[in-house]
């Protein structure tokens, strides 16, 4: 009886090592083993097909290096796919020596640290903005032509290096964010319920060359100090609620090529019109 007793106490040790066998001679490190399992979790695809107790390198999609990057993923494809939600953003950027993210026709660069370009847009995402913790080394994030929701609070902190932002065609509403990094070089979120006024901290944004808030909910005048952008090209208005004068500020803005801004209720006097010709 003692015998079997401590053969049963070696065997299940033994059976359980088996069990997860393709997990044990993975290519991978046991950090990114259980980082590739949590993403599993975030994607729900039957199309993936998989499965936590098999080794990540075989997932179909996922390519682990060898040689000098021996123990790392580094590309990771779900191009085709199409995601119920955006939480599994974030845990990529756990993949420290991921180089490739491909989920569109373009791959997506990446770099140690995090990604630089980060595109899913048309994949119907739906739901808040995840938090972008952790994505030091982003410059530009498109996320339009989806069906997220809700308002845009602290979910971009730490984007310090973000130059182009594209939400449009969503749903996302409340006020229109400014508490973006000042590097930002492009802000679109056309076709949206973004509502209020225009925050007059957009002025800070001093290197925007691009900046589209149309077919919104936005209200009020648009803000004199928008004059004081020095690099902006193009500012889109179309489709909102402003209304009072068109600032003649805008016209202060040498670079400035295009404005648009019908479909407002903008008051246009006959005399001491503004120099800017409505689109």
């Amino acid at each position: 009886m003692g015998w079997c007793t401590h053969s049963n106490a070696l065997l299940i040790p033994i059976l359980f090592f088996f069990s997860f066998y393709p997990l044990a001679f993975s290519k991978l490190s046991s950090p990114q083993i259980e980082v590739m399992v949590d993403l599993s979790r975030k994607i729900p695809s039957s199309d993936l097909s998989w499965n936590s107790t098999e080794d990540p390198c075989e997932w179909k999609g996922v390519t682990c290096g060898s040689d000098n990057f021996r123990g790392q993923a580094h590309s990771l494809s779900l191009s085709g796919l199409s995601f119920a939600s955006p939480g599994f953003l974030p845990v990529t950027c756990q993949i420290g020596s991921l180089q490739v993210l491909d989920q569109s026709e373009l791959p997506d660069a990446c770099i140690t640290g995090g990604l630089r370009r980060l595109n899913f847009g048309g994949s119907a995402l739906v739901g808040p903005l995840p938090s972008f913790t952790g994505f030091v080394g982003l410059e530009v994030l498109d996320l339009s032509y989806n069906k997220m929701s809700g308002s845009i609070g602290s979910e971009l902190d730490g984007l310090v290096k973000l130059g182009s932002l594209n939400l449009s065609m969503n749903i996302f509403n409340g006020s229109v964010p400014v508490d973006l990094f000042r590097v930002l070089k492009e802000l679109q979120l056309s076709v949206n319920g973004f509502e209020g006024e225009i925050p007059e901290g957009v002025k800070d944004y001093r290197n925007l060359a691009l900046l589209d808030l149309s077919a919104n909910q936005l209200s009020g005048s648009v803000p004199d100090r928008l004059g004081e952008l020095p690099r902006l090209e193009v500012l889109v208005l179309y489709s909102n609620l402003l209304g009072g004068k068109i600032t003649n500020s805008l016209a202060n803005i040498t670079t400035l090529s295009r404005f648009s801004a019908n479909q407002n209720n903008f008051q246009r006097p006959n005399s001491q019109r503004p120099k800017i010709t409505l689109i």
